[in-house]
């Protein structure tokens, strides 16, 4: 994957539509834009082969915002990463199907808020932030988990095994941070 990234990067330099001093850049964003629509991609193409593109998309509207915005845990490798992303929401989408626990969607969305109150942003020390941008992922990180949370109440109104579904893929978000915590990913909660 990196001689790919390197080899689309190097062609964008050479045909001008990049600055050399823009390379690294153009290669950190080509590394983080390609795995997330790759996955995605992956996760919607199952879900349509097992009939399930509905669920799918549900699980991701709710997943990858707050993904993005709280930070958490990284795997080691590309396929680990993958291989956790499609089991979580695998589950995720099987919990939502298979449990009759629309009543427990406002605790579910509680306890994740929770979460993003007390470790959001959770940033990993290879992407360090001054103490400023810090405190713009928080409050970001935070709206976004309002915005999530008022969306999915919404939907539990016309949808309640989708808003079921959108809860668990929220939970499952924010499992991230303290995962990443707990193993050792982060020196520190950012924002305390």
């Amino acid at each position: 994957m990196k001689n790919a990234l390197c080899w689309n990067t190097d062609l964008m330099v050479e045909c001008g539509a990049v600055q050399e001093g823009d390379r690294s850049v153009y290669y950190y964003g080509l590394e983080i834009i390609i795995p997330i629509v790759g996955f995605t991609c992956i996760a919607l193409f199952t879900g349509w082969i097992i009939g399930l593109t509905k669920e799918v998309i549900a699980y991701l509207v709710a997943f990858l915002p707050i993904r993005s915005s709280v930070g958490g845990y990284h795997a080691s490798t590309m396929s680990k990463c993958l291989g956790i992303s499609l089991a979580n929401i695998t589950l995720g989408i099987w919990i939502g199907l298979k449990s009759n626990a629309v009543s427990l969607i406002p605790l579910i969305l509680t306890i994740s808020y929770c979460i993003v109150l007390w470790l959001a942003p959770v940033i990993h020390p290879n992407h360090p932030y001054t103490k400023e941008r810090k405190t713009v992922l928080i409050k970001q990180a935070r709206l976004v988990g309002i915005i999530a949370n008022t969306f999915i109440m919404i939907i539990r109104a016309f949808h309640p095994q989708l808003a079921l579904i959108m809860s668990i893929a929220v939970f499952c978000a924010c499992l991230g941070m303290p995962v990443a915590v707990l193993n050792g990913q982060v020196a520190k909660c950012t924002n305390q």
